[in-house]
């Protein structure tokens, strides 16, 4: 597999919420398609609206595994518990929840597994996209994983780098990091700290950043988690970009 890296795409959002308080955040895990209507303001999840998608109303098909590598005899059902339980070990120390059933109350981000990034991007080559949204001001963003190409393990990795674009992150170059910026042979599990190489932090003027603490402040820990005290503030700016993940298969 040949990897190359994330490209930051500055996007003329801006959004006049507040930053959400910390506390419960519920993550609506998508594996059965869905209808999206396209909107050049914001993500809202709770009414499948996009601001990610390349037509007016973008229909996303159900997850399948006929295009993901190194399956090792995973029924689907079992590739979604894996993704579940991978997703669920990495965010262990934050104040998430994963589910797979549509969330009764708002608000919540959805991830959708499914589709190709050409067609719903208009962009190819890219295993995953959300909005950036600093200070998390939009809770209820819609985050893609374009499965095709990619290995079972790496389904959690980048709906956790992408769903962490969405609370507030941007990429570092520590590779045990969960957002380094490109995938590895050796699949990241939880959130470090490193220089941002690109931009894609928040503000974007800044130059390093503590996933984990930063998470911490967005977030909170989980109560019933063992995490280090936060030695200082996350950075605030209410300013979206787009930030997408882009992976070839070999020889692409």
């Amino acid at each position: 597999m040949r990897n190359i890296p994330l490209v930051a795409l500055a996007l003329a959002l801006w959004s006049s919420n507040a930053s959400a308080a910390q506390g419960l955040r519920t993550v609506y895990l998508n594996f059965d398609g869905v209808t999206l209507n396209r909107s050049t303001t914001v993500d809202d999840a709770t009414v499948n609206v996009s601001s990610i998608v390349n037509s007016a109303t973008e229909v996303i098909p159900a997850m399948t595994t006929s295009g993901l590598i190194d399956v090792g005899g995973l029924s689907r059902q079992q590739v979604i518990d894996r993704v579940l339980a991978d997703l669920e070990a990495i965010f262990e120390p934050y104040h998430v929840d994963f589910v797979t059933s549509r969330p009764v109350s708002a608000p919540y981000p959805m991830i959708v597994f499914g589709g190709d990034s050409l067609t719903v991007t208009g962009s190819a080559g890219l295993s995953g996209i959300a909005l950036s949204d600093c200070d998390d001001t939009m809770p209820s963003n819609i985050i893609f994983v374009f499965p095709s190409g990619l290995r079972v393990g790496d389904l959690a990795e980048i709906a956790a780098e992408e769903s962490a674009h969405a609370f507030g992150l941007g990429h570092t170059i520590d590779t045990s990091d969960i957002m380094f910026p490109v995938i590895q042979v050796a699949i990241p599990t939880a959130f470090g700290s490193g220089t941002i190489p690109d931009g894609s932090g928040c503000p974007p003027s800044a130059t390093s950043q503590d996933s984990h603490a930063t998470l911490l402040s967005i977030i909170g820990g989980r109560p019933d988690a063992s995490v280090p005290a936060l030695t200082g503030p996350a950075a605030v700016l209410l300013m979206t970009v787009l930030i997408v993940h882009g992976v070839r298969a070999a020889g692409g």
